[in-house]
């Protein structure tokens, strides 16, 4: 007789597919209008500016079940997404030295 398996124990820093799935489908642009470059979240039509404060008040307003876990999980998931974004979005170099 075969011994029954124990029940997969579910992860509980595991993020909702449909957080995943806006995560995925979010736009980010970057805006190097000084210094610093900001970059600009959005995720269904609303954005805000990235930080970790702003992306974790956005997506508990939206998500607001989330546990501790969770919520640290999907801003670091946006935060390297805005990372992503903001490689390959570097300014183009301006001025005589870099156009002749």
């Amino acid at each position: 007789m075969l011994a029954a398996m124990p029940p997969a124990v579910a992860d509980p820093s595991a993020l909702p597919g449909d957080l995943v799935a806006c995560i995925d489908a979010a736009s980010v642009f970057v805006r190097h209008s000084s210094e610093v470059p900001r970059a600009i979240v959005q995720i269904d039509g609303r954005g805000w500016v990235h930080s970790d404060e702003d992306t974790r008040a956005q997506l508990l307003q939206r998500w607001p079940s989330l546990n501790d876990s969770q919520l640290h999980r999907a801003v670091r998931y946006v935060a390297a997404k805005v990372r992503i974004a903001a490689v390959g979005s570097k300014p183009a170099r301006s001025g005589w030295v870099h156009n002749w």
